[in-house]
């Protein structure tokens, strides 16, 4: 059976919550969270368990770095899992991940996004502003890379073992791109 989700209502949302490490089926609820930025209630079915239904999706949570920002909770009486946001995430988002091979400025004008981090761009094909060392850029997702990045590229000269980091400035319209010069990557 299907996971159900629906907004969660006031009384869930004022019941004390045991406040854990927040952190896939699972994918779809984080998703979800995402898109809304809101509360969430799951409605787990019978013949699943609520413990591993929070697991799962505190993982997927974690995977995608946002451990620190929802707060869950379980009634396992209803088969619920509440997820609300955290009253202490941080304000800034910055995710970074290594380039794992070097790149020819005259043949790339992308930049590899890996899995994990694509679903803090927006949909694919949909512009957005990046802040380079350069200037103001526009690109956009397709097939799990940033296009338009050229001129980019011939500036920094990313190679092996150098550090792509992102810092949110408008979620899903405009980010910082900063390039960290590291050691070779095996």
């Amino acid at each position: 059976m299907e996971l159900r989700l629906r907004p969660a209502t006031q009384e869930e949302l004022n019941r004390p919550l045991r406040i854990r490490t927040s952190g896939q089926e699972y994918k779809k609820v984080v998703d979800e969270l995402v898109r809304t930025g809101e509360a969430l209630t799951v409605e787990v079915p019978k013949d699943r368990k609520t413990p591993t239904i929070y697991w799962g999706i505190r993982q997927t949570l974690k995977k995608r770095g946002l451990i620190d920002e929802w707060e869950i909770t379980i009634d396992k009486i209803k088969n619920l899992v509440i997820i609300k946001p955290s009253t202490i995430s941080s304000s800034i988002k910055r995710f970074s991940f290594p380039v794992r091979k070097s790149y020819s400025p005259t043949k790339w004008s992308f930049i590899p996004v890996p899995k994990a981090y694509q679903y803090n761009f927006p949909d694919p094909n949909k512009n957005f502003i990046l802040e380079t060392n350069i200037g103001e850029l526009r690109g956009h997702m397709a097939s799990g890379k940033i296009s338009v990045m050229k001129e980019w590229h011939k500036r920094n000269n990313m190679k092996n073992g150098d550090v792509i980091e992102f810092t949110v400035i408008e979620d899903k319209k405009q980010y910082r791109l900063d390039l960290i010069k590291g050691e070779k990557v095996e």
